[in-house]
């Protein structure tokens, strides 16, 4: 009886969906439109939801405004796209500056181009486990070393770096955001 109840409340969601379409002269895009079930059960109870009489398709995860979110709400997902896209760009300023060794310029276009990918809406997905902290420390390990011109290899740790460049790491960055 519980689940027919919850069967026509959803019925019930879709048509709101469609009339608030139909006013907004607003259409969706089936194709784009996806479920997203957020529970700590390991397989929760699914019921299709209908859009203009198809069923929407369940997804495991979801950007929204640059932010993936997945159904268990754990960040790696988010944190691999962000320290890929994070490292393309520095990849992309290294080759653009080689000529640069000017230390001021070279921290500026990191903070302008890398460090905004690594703190973008991080008040929402701030990373709490070791190894997204990590991930994300690792960026900023491989820059300071392109900021100061230094080798793959170096004697100067990298605590010693960053109050050179008067930086702080990732993890006290986004604490301060």
């Amino acid at each position: 009886m519980k689940s027919l109840h919850d069967a026509e409340l959803l019925q019930s969601d879709a048509r709101a969906i469609e009339e608030w379409c139909r006013v907004w002269q607003m259409d969706l895009n089936q194709s784009k439109c996806g479920i997203l079930r957020v529970s700590r059960n390991v397989q929760p109870i699914q019921f299709p939801y209908l859009l203009h009489g198809e069923t929407i398709k369940s997804v495991d995860h979801q950007k929204d405004l640059g932010v993936t979110i997945t159904t268990d709400l754990k960040w790696s997902k988010h944190v691999l796209e962000v320290t890929s896209k994070a490292n393309k760009m520095l990849g992309f300023v290294r080759r653009s500056t080689f000529d640069t060794k000017d230390v001021l310029v070279r921290k500026t276009l990191y903070s302008a181009l890398v460090k905004s990918k690594l703190s973008y809406c991080s008040q929402v997905w701030a990373p709490q486990s070791v190894a997204n902290i990590q991930s994300l420390e690792r960026v900023q390990r491989r820059a300071s070393k392109f900021i100061l011109s230094l080798p793959f290899r170096t004697d100067i740790s990298y605590p010693k770096r960053l109050s050179r460049l008067n930086m702080l790491p990732i993890t006290y960055w986004h604490e301060y955001l």
